[in-house]
Protein backbone atom coordinates (compact mmCIF):
# COMPACT_ATOMS: atom_id res chain seq x y z
CA UNK A 1 0.00 0.00 0.00
CA UNK A 2 2.81 2.54 0.65
CA UNK A 3 4.45 1.94 -2.95
CA UNK A 4 1.47 2.39 -4.44
CA UNK A 5 0.50 5.60 -2.21
CA UNK A 6 4.26 7.05 -3.21
CA UNK A 7 3.77 6.00 -6.77
CA UNK A 8 0.35 5.01 -8.14
CA UNK A 9 1.55 5.62 -11.51
CA UNK A 10 4.21 2.74 -10.93
CA UNK A 11 1.53 0.37 -10.37
CA UNK A 12 -1.51 -1.38 -12.60
CA UNK A 13 -3.92 -0.98 -9.53
CA UNK A 14 -4.45 -2.21 -5.87
CA UNK A 15 -5.16 -5.31 -4.44
CA UNK A 16 -8.67 -3.81 -2.93
CA UNK A 17 -9.45 -3.53 -6.62
CA UNK A 18 -8.89 -6.93 -7.74
CA UNK A 19 -10.72 -8.01 -4.55
CA UNK A 20 -14.01 -5.80 -5.39
CA UNK A 21 -13.87 -7.72 -8.64
CA UNK A 22 -13.68 -11.21 -7.25
CA UNK A 23 -16.49 -10.15 -5.08
CA UNK A 24 -18.68 -8.83 -7.63
CA UNK A 25 -18.21 -12.10 -9.71
CA UNK A 26 -18.79 -14.15 -7.04
CA UNK A 27 -21.66 -12.74 -5.31
CA UNK A 28 -23.20 -9.86 -7.34
CA UNK A 29 -22.82 -7.05 -4.83
CA UNK A 30 -20.46 -5.05 -4.03
CA UNK A 31 -20.88 -5.22 -0.30
CA UNK A 32 -20.24 -8.79 1.37
CA UNK A 33 -18.38 -10.01 4.57
CA UNK A 34 -14.96 -11.11 4.33
CA UNK A 35 -14.23 -12.81 0.97
CA UNK A 36 -12.17 -15.18 2.42
CA UNK A 37 -15.40 -16.78 4.78
CA UNK A 38 -18.05 -15.88 1.99
CA UNK A 39 -15.29 -18.57 -0.65
CA UNK A 40 -14.85 -21.06 2.48
CA UNK A 41 -18.83 -21.12 2.62
CA UNK A 42 -19.23 -21.31 -1.16
CA UNK A 43 -17.29 -23.88 -1.66
CA UNK A 44 -14.41 -25.04 -4.01
CA UNK A 45 -16.62 -26.12 -6.98
CA UNK A 46 -18.79 -23.67 -6.61
CA UNK A 47 -16.10 -20.84 -6.60
CA UNK A 48 -14.68 -21.78 -9.35
CA UNK A 49 -17.99 -22.04 -11.38
CA UNK A 50 -18.80 -18.76 -11.21
CA UNK A 51 -15.55 -17.26 -12.14
CA UNK A 52 -15.45 -19.36 -15.28
CA UNK A 53 -19.08 -17.70 -15.96
CA UNK A 54 -17.68 -14.27 -16.34
CA UNK A 55 -14.07 -15.09 -17.86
Amino acid sequence: MKSFKKNPSDLKGHVGDVAMVLRIALTGRTNTPDLYEIMQIMGRSRVIERLRRHL
